[in-house]
């Protein structure tokens, strides 16, 4: 898949079918309800201007992530609760965002001449040192772009909060964690059934790049402060649950089918626009086949996966 490609296809899958995002987002809910302590927190930390007779205040809030339905009614409702309490209006902008995936599929990591070629592999983890680097540095990319575009649009006094998948502090850019490594397998060796199948060659499979980098703390960090443009209020991990699979940990028909919808669900118009929806239908009853035999490893790795929580104020 090219870069140029992904902008147009890198979204959540839509509707309300059994492999929608919207069916599929109940660990996000979960742990959006886990961290509303950090987003009440950052709401404190915009000033409240003195109001004058007869004038509004206007607080605007914009949700950046790839929520939906009640899961972006839960951090609004959040919002307006608290600012509540505060005030009855607010003349300041808080952004909230959820964000684990690269702008792009980089260039070097598709080229069958760049050391960086990530033949075999559609994820960083477990990829080789020059692949790690490569993914390392096109996040650094992207969070300086977005950390200067939301400084332009932000008025003085304005805050985000940011929530996205992390890793542990002492890991290397190709070791994403635990889950991230066990999901990353399936995924690779779904794919190369289709290959040893003959449905698909194995250009296709080189050729395909999922565009997801968990960053560690110091990593964020780093590009806060190479921007300049943000006091850090909060910065810290959770552990929160990757999959909602702790219902039915044990049955192992339910935690297949399970993982299998939640990872069409965020990666699946990636995978239909490289090979077709027919061939991803196949991809994917592959992967809820393999997860079924390792449902109980899943279940126990899924309620222990790290998330990033920060809050950033604009000085």
């Amino acid at each position: 898949m090219q870069a140029q490609d992904v902008k147009n296809v890198f979204c959540m899958k839509g509707g309300q079918g059994e492999s929608s995002y919207l069916k599929n987002s109940k660990a996000q809910l979960r742990n959006l309800q886990m961290m509303l302590y950090a987003l009440e927190e950052t709401l404190d930390t915009i000033p409240i201007p003195p109001r004058g007779p007869g004038k509004l205040l206007l607080l605007t809030a914009a949700d950046l992530g790839c929520s939906c339905g009640r899961n972006s009614h839960v951090v609004a409702d959040a919002i307006v609760q608290h600012m509540t309490k505060l005030c009855r209006g607010r003349g300041k902008r808080v952004d909230c965002r959820d964000r684990d995936g690269l702008s792009r599929v980089l260039d070097e990591v598709a080229d069958t001449r760049s050391p960086a070629y990530n033949k075999g592999k559609v994820f960083v983890q477990g990829s080789s040192e020059e692949i790690g680097a490569a993914f390392r540095r096109q996040f650094q990319s992207d969070m300086a772009r977005f950390l200067r575009c939301r400084a332009a649009e932000l008025k003085p006094g304005g805050a985000m909060f940011l929530v996205f998948v992390g890793c542990p502090s002492s890991a290397g850019p190709t070791d994403q964690g635990r889950s991230f490594n066990l999901l990353g397998t399936m995924f690779e060796e779904s794919w190369r059934d289709l290959v040893d199948e003959g449905l698909i060659d194995g250009g296709s499979m080189d050729s395909f790049n999922i565009p997801s980098y968990a960053a560690t703390l110091e990593e964020f960090r780093e590009a806060v402060d190479a921007d300049g443009s943000f006091a850090v209020n909060r910065l810290e991990h959770v552990m929160g649950s990757r999959l909602a699979v702790a219902d039915d940990p044990h049955d192992r028909c339910v935690v297949g089918r399970r993982v299998a919808n939640n990872q069409r669900s965020i990666f699946g118009p990636l995978v239909e626009a490289h090979i077709s929806r027919a061939l991803a239908d196949k991809l994917f009853v592959r992967m809820e086949r393999r997860t079924r035999e390792l449902a109980d490893e899943l279940g126990d790795e899924m309620g222990v996966h790290f998330h990033i929580v920060c809050s950033l104020s604009l000085v």
